[in-house]
């Protein structure tokens, strides 16, 4: 496991609360919204935080370039069927 597998996540994360702290408490203080209007943006906040975190883990985990799954003793068998592209 590398070193981005296992801190990409949490750091993405913190970057987009970091980065949406900001015009939230802009928010917060011009608007005076209701708590039920807070809570929506809030969990808003933390479900793009969480899809943009699993996302790049879910990247870090696969190399595009790799098609054909680490298999060349016999040739590139990564179709279903056992054929070659």
């Amino acid at each position: 496991m590398t070193l981005f597998t296992f801190f990409g996540p949490p750091a993405i994360t913190l970057l987009l609360f970091a980065v949406g702290a900001f015009p939230y408490s802009l928010w917060v203080t011009r608007r005076k919204p209701s708590q039920h209007a807070r809570w929506a943006v809030i969990g808003i906040a933390a479900a793009i935080a969480a899809y943009g975190a699993g996302t790049i883990y879910g990247l870090a985990f696969t190399n595009p370039l790799d098609v054909c799954g680490n298999k060349t003793s016999d040739g590139c068998t990564w179709m279903p069927d056992g054929t070659t592209a």
